[in-house]
């Protein structure tokens, strides 16, 4: 079977512009947390990657059906339907998609001064028990949710509010019983509003030099 990186049929896959990724890193919102690449592969047959000196940034995958495995030099790891794992940047590694059984994932590439936050996810694969407050449909929608921003621009309000989606996505990773408190899709809404008028104002109290921007929240 050949290998293959990515040309999938009806794959989704985004790499943002070096130039709109300089923007990211000089503005306050998104140089904290920000994705980099983003993208779908579903039933990749043949996907195989490897990277001897690592990615310069986390890798994180979602097996949204199928299987597959990776390899962090500490042996082959399986990946499941509802597995995830976050190669941490740096880190050389394999990963490819079962022969028999392909995986479909959904991945994201992400770095920022505090992307360290979520280290305790990393170079590990954690299952996602199904459960009627599972909320499988939510976290995917985070995920395109993303990726239908990136397809409409690199404008610097669709660059801050993916960065917003990408907080609340990796919460929902690190925090899994936390984030099946809320059973409604209207709550994911109201999350993600919450988020944006917090980090609204505190973008323009940062313009101003306001040392307590929460208090300038409407949330």
């Amino acid at each position: 079977m050949e290998k293959k990186k990515d040309g999938f049929p009806n794959e989704k896959a985004i790499v943002i512009p070096q130039e709109n990724l300089l923007k990211i890193k000089e503005n306050p919102m998104t140089r904290l947390l920000h994705p980099t690449d983003v993208g779908y592969y579903p039933h990749a047959e043949g996907h195989y990657r490897e990277r001897a000196e690592g990615s310069p940034q986390h890798i994180l995958i979602y097996c949204h059906e199928g299987e597959g495995w990776y390899n962090i030099g500490k042996g082959r790891c399986t990946v499941k339907k509802n597995d995830f794992f976050i190669i941490e940047a740096g880190t050389p590694h394999v990963y490819a998609a079962s022969t028999s059984h392909p995986w479909s994932i959904y991945w994201i590439h992400f770095t920022g001064e505090q992307s360290h936050l979520f280290s305790e996810l990393f170079n590990r694969t954690i299952y996602i028990d199904d459960s009627p407050t599972a909320r499988f449909n939510d976290r995917i929608q985070l995920f395109n949710e993303i990726l239908v921003n990136l397809e409409m621009g690199y404008s610097i309000e669709n660059l801050e509010y993916i960065t917003l989606c990408l907080w609340y996505l990796l919460g929902s990773f690190r925090y899994i019983p936390q984030f099946r408190v809320s059973t409604t899709q209207g709550d994911l809404f109201l999350v993600l509003y919450a988020l944006l008028s917090f980090f609204v104002a505190w973008r323009r109290a940062s313009a101003r030099n306001i040392s307590h921007p929460a208090h300038c929240a409407c949330l």
